[in-house]
């Protein structure tokens, strides 16, 4: 026997997702199973489908608020793309960057007791390129993972 997927099963999943992401994809599998013809359906999907779009633009807002903060705290240096990336930046454009090196951080702080393993680990641990990004005037800023070596992407100008 094969249980249906309700629509009150839905709105648990959906509040119990734990992130953006998981939010989408309950919603995602909902749309393509209910009827949403049934105006009760169609409601509740569509006050979800409106929860997601603020809890995005929430993030947008936070995410915005800390990339700000980073570049006004001087946590970022400016940087020429020589080649384009993946996530669209361009070339001659200039993009803040913040390399976070938590290798570094995590050897200063365990030099002294780490066992020969864990200095191993620690020592393959690669930094962490975030690559400030706007769409433009006024709009709002946002960080990507930069997917490769930063000398390969960008030069300090």
């Amino acid at each position: 026997m094969t249980e249906t997927y309700t629509i009150n099963q839905f709105e648990i999943d959906f509040d119990n997702a734990p992130n953006l992401e998981s939010k989408h994809g309950v919603l995602t599998k909902a749309l393509d199973i209910f009827d949403d013809s049934d105006p009760d359906i169609k409601e509740s999907l569509s006050n979800h489908k409106q929860q997601l779009m603020d809890l995005k633009s929430e993030l947008a807002k936070e995410e915005d608020v800390k990339c700000n903060s980073d570049i006004d705290n001087g946590l970022v240096e400016l940087y020429t793309c020589i080649k384009e990336t993946p996530s669209g930046c361009k070339v001659g454009s200039r993009y803040y960057i913040r390399v976070d090196d938590l290798s570094s951080v995590l050897d200063e702080k365990w030099s002294a007791v780490a066992t020969d393993e864990m200095k191993e680990f620690i020592s393959k641990m690669k930094p962490t390129i975030w690559v400030y990004m706007d769409s433009g005037i006024g709009t709002k800023k946002y960080r990507e993972v930069l997917k490769g070596e930063l000398i390969d992407y960008f030069e300090l100008k």
